[in-house]
């Protein structure tokens, strides 16, 4: 068989000729949204006030504190401010610098 329909790519195009033009004005979505939720970040220095030394910092405490919306996403500690108590994370993920600065005053971090 030979011709337009025998060959690759032949007789392509959209068959819905009434709504080409509206589908292709639709604008189309870019990019990629990821079904994994990011953790909350909360700023060290926030915490300055809200605590006392020995304390244990937990999700919860940072929901009633209201640094975060709710305790269903993890939460992370990141840097920002200046921080010169001893505190217990616990359930915290932190970044480097957060968590040089926590064992610094002689706190810990907890693995949950």
């Amino acid at each position: 068989m030979k011709g337009q329909r025998a060959r690759s790519g032949g007789r392509s195009g959209l068959l819905l000729k009434g709504l080409k033009a509206n589908i292709q004005n639709i604008p189309k979505i870019k990019g990629f949204t990821s079904l994994q939720e990011k953790p909350w970040s909360v700023r060290i220095g926030h915490l300055e006030a809200l605590v006392h030394d020995g304390a244990q910092v937990t999700p919860r405490f940072l929901n009633k504190c209201g640094l975060t919306q709710h305790t269903r996403r993890a939460v992370k500690l990141v840097a920002g401010g200046t921080f010169t108590k001893k505190i217990t994370l616990q359930g915290i993920a932190v970044t480097k610098s957060v968590k040089e600065l926590i064992e610094k005053n002689g706190g810990s971090i907890a693995s949950k």
